[in-house]
C-alpha cells in the first residue's frame, strides 16, 4: 500500500477509490499559486499576532493555530468550494446521509523545532464504527512546501479500516 498522487486532471472517482483503499490521497497543484499566495498573505498578520503555540503537547508548543478561517481570509472560501473537493466529499459522505456540514476550518503554522504530533485518528469523536461508512473526511491544503522536515502531516495508510481508540 502506498500513498497515491493525482494531478488536477485526474478522474475524481480514482481519487475516491484511493481514499477508500488507503485512507489518504494527494491531489497536486489543485489551485493556482496566486490564490495560495493571497491566502498566505491574508493569514500572515493573524499568525504573527500569536506569540507562541498552545500549552498542549497535542496541539504543539511551537505550532500556531488560526481558526475562523472564512472570517479572516475571504480568499480561503475558494478552497472550500473547489469542485474536486465537493465531488470527493459528495462521493464518500452522501452515500449514507442527505447532507453534511463543515466541522472546522483552521490554518496551522508549524514553527522550527516543533516535535511530531502524536498519531491520532481525526474521527475519534465517534465511538462506533460501521464497516464501509465514513462519518467524516478531512481535507488539507498545503499552501507551501509540505515536508517531514517542516512538520507535514503523517498518515498511516489503511488505518481508517482498523480503528483503535489508542491511535
Amino acid at each position: 500500500m502506498q500513498l497515491e498522487y493525482f494531478n488536477v486532471d485526474s478522474d475524481t472517482d480514482d481519487v475516491i477509490k484511493a481514499l477508500e483503499l488507503n485512507g489518504a490521497a494527494v491531489v497536486e497543484n489543485q489551485v493556482e499559486s496566486e490564490l495560495t499566495d493571497t491566502i498566505l498573505s491574508e493569514l500572515r498578520k493573524h499568525f504573527d499576532k500569536i506569540e507562541k503555540g498552545s500549552d498542549s503537547g497535542f496541539t504543539g508548543y511551537k505550532t500556531r493555530w488560526v481558526s475562523r478561517l472564512l472570517a479572516i481570509s475571504k480568499s480561503s472560501a475558494k478552497l472550500v468550494d473547489q469542485p474536486r473537493v465537493m465531488e470527493v466529499a459528495d462521493g464518500i459522505l452522501l452515500r449514507h446521509c442527505d447532507n453534511y456540514r463543515l466541522g472546522s476550518l483552521t490554518a496551522i503554522e508549524i514553527l522550527p523545532g516543533e516535535k511530531d504530533q502524536v498519531l491520532h485518528s481525526d474521527d475519534g469523536i465517534y465511538p462506533v464504527r460501521i464497516p464501509g461508512m465514513q462519518f467524516q473526511i478531512s481535507a488539507m491544503w498545503a499552501l507551501d512546501d509540505f515536508t517531514k522536515e517542516n512538520g507535514a502531516t503523517r498518515v498511516v495508510l489503511g488505518s481508517h479500516r482498523n480503528y483503535s481508540a489508542n491511535v
